[in-house]
């Protein structure tokens, strides 16, 4: 995990918004929000998790070390969602 400085925490509002992340069953809205000093990410119809950031607009979850959120970003803002867990791939467009 890669600690954000208190300079960083300025980025961290570039993630936030609604994503319609593409699963098996169907899009599903992930919703990254800022929290204070970090960022969650919540499943549509499950509980808000805390995100780690990890780096190169990536961050991670304390109970899965192999699961992982990647942005896409343009410019100030991130356009979309890559979500890695399970050795399985969804990617999602920001709303």
């Amino acid at each position: 995990m890669v600690p954000f400085t208190t300079a960083d925490l300025s980025l961290l509002p570039r993630y936030v918004g609604v994503y319609a992340l593409g699963l098996p069953t169907g899009p599903r809205d992930l919703t990254i929000a800022m929290e204070g000093d970090h960022l969650t990410a919540q499943l549509a119809g499950q509980p808000a998790v805390p995100i780690l950031y990890l780096g190169n607009d990536s961050f991670g979850v304390g109970f899965d070390p192999n699961l992982r959120f990647t942005f896409t970003m343009d410019g100030t803002h991130a356009t979309k969602v890559t979500l890695l867990q399970g050795g399985q791939t969804f990617t999602g467009p920001r709303k």
